[in-house]
């Protein structure tokens, strides 16, 4: 497609596809000089995206995801995030990859907007570890998704609208919940409206956006050689 962009990983030997429009960053301006970032901006949301060598002692280990979930709820969440999703798979093409999905509170944000955290560690043949970091966030006040799928949810429950309880949604209603473990209370935890079922409801929100983009990395992540530039 005329907006594919193909992003090459010389620490792990791999290369994945993008869509959209996407700009370069300068090198270093976001982790190191050893990194590379990109940026792209669309209708209602922005996108920052970084690929560097993953550090040793924050890697996620591949099929150890019990394991690492445990150690985020431990220590890996402030009370501004939550874990959304975490897996570890293999891709169609043979590349191991585990990410991470976490949502953090916008600091100073009137209107308590989120944005969206998608960390890929990718293995390569070398065993080397290559960490790409999407983050998503809204260019509006407003999250029209969680307040589309809350008013919906407190309709049905039969929370009054002006009843002190919708300052508070929390897991004796069923609005937020931990994914992972129902006794994990902690931070801010994923609420009904950032299933995976309502993305396509609301594609230009940031969450939505975030794991399209870990869709396109997923189908395309391959081992390959970079395509000699003209």
């Amino acid at each position: 497609m005329a907006n594919d962009k193909k992003i090459f990983l010389p620490g792990v030997n791999v290369s994945f596809v993008l869509n959209g429009e996407w700009s370069d960053l300068p090198a270093g301006s976001v982790q190191t000089a050893d990194s590379s970032a990109l940026s792209m901006k669309g209708e209602g949301y922005f996108t920052l995206m970084s690929m560097y060598a993953s550090p040793q002692n924050d890697v996620m280990q591949f099929n150890q995801d019990e394991r690492t979930i445990s150690e985020i709820h431990k220590a890996g969440l402030d009370g501004n995030s939550g874990l959304l999703e975490l897996q570890s798979l293999t891709t169609s093409h043979g590349i191991n990859i585990v990410y991470r999905l976490v949502k953090r509170l916008i600091s100073g944000n009137v209107g308590n907007n989120m944005s969206y955290i998608l960390t890929i560690d990718s293995y390569g043949d070398n065993k080397d570890i290559w960490r790409i970091q999407v983050v998503t966030a809204s260019s509006n006040l407003l999250d029209v998704r969680n307040s589309a799928v809350r008013q919906q949810f407190m309709e049905d429950k039969g929370i009054s609208l002006i009843s002190g309880d919708q300052k508070q949604l929390n897991i004796t209603t069923g609005w937020s919940y931990d994914p992972y473990d129902s006794n994990f209370t902690k931070g801010i935890l994923m609420n009904l409206s950032e299933r995976r079922e309502y993305d396509d409801l609301f594609p230009n929100h940031p969450l939505s956006v975030a794991r399209r983009i870990l869709k396109e990395i997923i189908e395309t992540i391959c081992s390959n050689e970079p395509t000699a530039q003209p």
